[in-house]
């Protein structure tokens, strides 16, 4: 049981649910929301109990854990381009579909694994967000893939998108290479009005309507 302060969260208790799933505090301090964190099989669930909700009968669902590799499943993918004078700023969102009785995860491989171009300089900023939860941090991390980054983060029933963020050296002609690692998943690129992507991998599909920003659908796995 935690509470959100100022100064950072406040740890007011911790206990263990019985064989039915029972679990209580002895702290009743309800001067302000809680954050109930339940742990089950290694995978972390959160409940935020806010100020004058009840404090009986607070459920948390809670999932078995899996690893088997395509319980869940990218279903979108997209990829941002806005060029610059020395730099080029990519931003990515991948959407996940977990299946809907299981938490898949897998910390030693990552419950998500993206490809991002060689030419990329500086950090890649990596934000979770989980449906119905706030965003949520996570490192890159490096696998033995040349390129191959993994998420080390549960992917729990429902919908869960992840948003990549990372920049290039701007060259002439601007050069963007990029590959699918998962190519059952709807993939699109988008640039800004103004900007004109042009390649073989690459088949206009429309406008958004409020920028009028180009959108691009991905024919194939590597494309450039």
């Amino acid at each position: 049981l935690i509470q959100p302060t100022q100064a950072g969260m406040k740890n007011l208790g911790s206990t263990k649910s019985d064989a039915q799933g029972k679990f209580s505090f002895d702290n009743n301090d309800e001067s302000g929301p809680r954050l109930i964190q339940a742990i089950f099989e290694g995978v972390q669930y959160n409940k935020m109990v806010a100020r004058g909700m009840p404090s009986t009968g607070v459920q948390i669902p809670v999932y078995p854990a899996t690893t088997k590799a395509g319980t869940a499943k990218e279903t979108q993918h997209f990829i941002v381009l806005q060029p610059g004078d020395k730099e080029m700023t990519v931003s990515e969102g991948l959407l996940y579909v977990g299946d809907p009785n299981v938490t898949y995860y897998d910390p030693v491989n990552g419950s998500v694994r993206f490809y991002v171009p060689a030419e990329v300089k500086g950090p890649i900023g990596v934000t979770v967000n989980p449906a119905g939860g706030m965003p949520i941090p996570r490192p890159a991390l490096k696998t033995k893939d040349p390129n191959i980054y993994k998420i080390d983060y549960p992917i729990h029933p429902g919908e869960t998108r992840f948003d990549l963020n990372y920049t290039i050296p701007t060259t002439s002609p601007m050069i963007f290479s990029d590959k699918e690692i998962h190519p059952e998943a709807s993939s699109n690129l988008v640039v800004p009005n103004g900007v004109t992507a042009k390649s073989d991998d690459l088949e206009l599909a429309g406008t958004e309507p409020k920028t009028q920003a180009s959108i691009y659908r991905i024919k194939n796995a590597s494309f450039k």
